[in-house]
């Protein structure tokens, strides 16, 4: 079988993240594509992160609170209460919360280099890269599509 490059079945329509974004708004463009993350990209498409539902999750796990806020009123009874209070999340913005691990492969990689990296990190997915400038992703069912329908 000749070697495919990952060029021709990974995605390009892809869903994508501002680092500058609100966890709230990330939060709201995951939902609305019913996906479990994203990529993060730069103005110039640039790759700097992943952002995942586990990341959103763990803010909301481990949520901030107005502590130090609440610190400067502790002298007073009736503002002690802001302490506690959670931070608003949409101030946390994507660049604090995203993963800056880069999973990725060029579009010219073979199909098999990138089944053998997404089975080496055990990952379902990877960033399709040129230059750092986000390509596409290709995920391990678009390498099963490729062995199932091989093109003519």
């Amino acid at each position: 079988m000749p070697r495919r490059p990952v060029r021709d079945v990974m995605q390009t329509d892809v869903v994508t993240l501002r680092p500058d974004m609100s966890a709230r708004e990330a939060a709201r463009v995951l939902a609305a594509h019913r996906i479990g993350g994203a990529p993060v990209v730069d103005e110039a498409r640039r790759a700097v992160g992943v952002l995942s539902q586990s990341d959103l999750a763990r803010l909301e796990a481990d949520r901030p609170s107005t502590a130090a806020a609440g610190a400067f009123f502790s002298d007073v009874d009736d503002y002690r209460d802001l302490a506690a209070l959670p931070a608003d999340e949409s101030l946390v913005r994507v660049d604090a919360l995203m993963g800056r691990k880069l999973l990725a492969v060029s579009p010219d990689a073979s199909l098999q280099e990138a089944a053998r990296r997404m089975r080496s990190e055990r990952v379902h997915r990877l960033l399709v890269l040129e230059d750092g400038v986000l390509r596409g992703v290709v995920s391990a069912l678009d390498l099963l599509v490729a062995v199932e329908e091989p093109r003519a």
